[in-house]
């Protein structure tokens, strides 16, 4: 391509870049206009800036170490990157935890999925050569598919740690239903559901969708126990809490099978929108 079409390419950015862009504009009018506000007397823990850059360095381990199994041959390319999908969300949400108990705490913590956010935006646009994050997180190889799943499961990341914190378990739920009951949904899916699928979805089957339910459901209830556990979500019983759970979990999954269905519709928005909502609702 010549010079020009190339800057052409650059500054027409893709419809879901500027969906992306909206959100994150959103979220920082919302923190800027007062909606969501640091005390005037809140301190700042240096400590959590530490803590948020051990954040970034081990997802980025993280995500090398998954992407060496696959090229030796350990893992398959496809389980390797759904590993990432399903285990990278909850460590960092279990890194939640270890940052201090100051207000501005979450929004250093917010600097990880918004440094993943530009980084994605960067590759999946060909601003920048990252042969190495579109080989490990694409399913293709296209660096546009940057800016689809992977784009709105930062996102999702970047808006539970500002509005969702410690204190939510809906927010917790809305996590655990998108990275471990979609992301084992499709490890099952694949193998076991050729001979099942659903009716109204020949690309969804049986055991992904009962999959979903239960590894979204057990996904939820441990960061709610751990959270539970450390004494930041108050006032629910176990049991009620896994009540929700399983009604959650039943809508995710229900979500989740009209992908393809629905036409645009993205499971890495469905299925933590649909979670928080009925969450949100029952708590």
């Amino acid at each position: 391509n010549s010079p020009k079409a190339r800057l052409e390419e650059l500054f027409r950015p893709p419809r879901k870049m500027l969906v992306a862009l909206t959100v994150a504009g959103g979220v920082s009018t919302a923190w800027l206009t007062g909606w969501v506000t640091l005390p005037r007397d809140a301190a700042f823990a240096w400590s959590d800036v530490g803590m948020a850059l051990i954040a970034v360095v081990g997802s980025l381990v993280w995500i090398k170490g998954f992407r060496l199994l696959a090229t030796r041959g350990v893992i398959q390319q496809k389980l390797s990157r759904k590993l990432i999908h399903i285990t990278s969300a909850p460590i960092f949400l279990l890194s939640w935890t270890l940052f201090s108990q100051e207000a501005s705490a979450r929004f250093v913590a917010a600097m990880v999925p918004a440094l993943q956010i530009f980084r994605l935006v960067l590759a999946g646009t060909g601003v920048s050569r990252s042969s190495e994050m579109v080989g490990s997180i694409s399913r293709s190889g296209d660096k546009k598919e940057l800016l689809g799943g992977p784009l709105w499961y930062s996102i999702v990341l970047l808006v539970a740690t500002l509005f969702a914190w410690r204190e939510s378990t809906a927010g917790l739920f809305a996590v655990g239903m998108m990275c471990g009951g979609d992301g084992f949904a499709d490890i099952v899916g694949r193998r076991f559901g050729k001979s099942n699928p659903l009716p109204f979805n020949k690309n969804k089957s049986w055991a992904g969708s009962v999959t979903m339910f239960a590894a979204g459901w057990a996904t939820s209830m441990f960061l709610a126990w751990v959270f539970t556990s450390l004494g930041y979500l108050q006032g629910h019983t176990y049991a009620h809490m896994c009540i929700v759970a399983a009604v959650a979990a039943f809508a995710a999954a229900v979500a989740e099978s009209l992908a393809g269905v629905v036409r645009g519709l993205d499971d890495n928005i469905s299925v933590p929108l649909v979670a928080f909502v009925v969450s949100a609702c029952m708590m």
